[in-house]
């Protein structure tokens, strides 16, 4: 999800929503797609209400709105996407470009590879410096699947979003 996505997801929020985040609910990011209301100690808490940011629902809402760089690099800054979006974010990127741009066999870098910035997840070409730190699936030589079918395993098994993990660990967890 980026910037324009979550500001949206923001404006589809209802008053009575906001109002009840006011109140001491919290706005919960589920799947990294979706927002409901939910308890302020969640670990998906995206948007807590407190004095600094509100003294109404209308005011909430407006400081959110015009936060919403700065609240998502918060939120994911100690926090993963889920597998959910992150799968899903995949499945788009692999039907838009074509899932056997994004496998090479051992010791090769596929043409494609995925990297995150912030809570999206974006494609990088051979021509970003980025690239090569991407994620892209090990090809193997099996005559019983063919390169496209492997990239859509390696994504459908969670095998993706288990590298892109490992590849952020110490992000996460130091």
């Amino acid at each position: 999800m980026n910037s324009a996505e979550f500001k949206k997801l923001l404006e589809s929020v209802s008053m009575e929503q906001w109002q009840a985040v006011v109140n001491g609910e919290a706005l919960v990011l589920v799947d990294d797609e979706r927002l409901q209301l939910g308890p302020t100690n969640h670990n998906e808490a995206i948007i807590v209400a407190n004095s600094d940011n509100a003294q109404s629902a209308e005011e909430l809402r407006q400081s959110q709105l015009d936060e919403v760089d700065d609240t998502l690099i918060a939120f994911y800054l100690t926090r993963p996407l889920t597998r959910n979006g992150f799968t899903n974010q995949v499945r788009a990127l692999v039907e838009e470009h074509g899932a056997a741009k994004f496998g090479a066999p051992e010791g090769k870098q596929a043409e494609l590879t995925l990297f995150v910035d912030v809570a999206e997840v974006v494609v990088e070409d051979a021509n970003s410096p980025r690239h090569r730190y991407g994620a892209g699936c090990e090809l193997t030589s099996s005559m019983l699947m063919s390169p496209e079918e492997q990239v859509m395993r390696w994504v459908e098994s969670g095998e993706a979003y288990d590298r892109y993990l490992g590849m952020n660990v110490c992000r996460y967890n130091c």
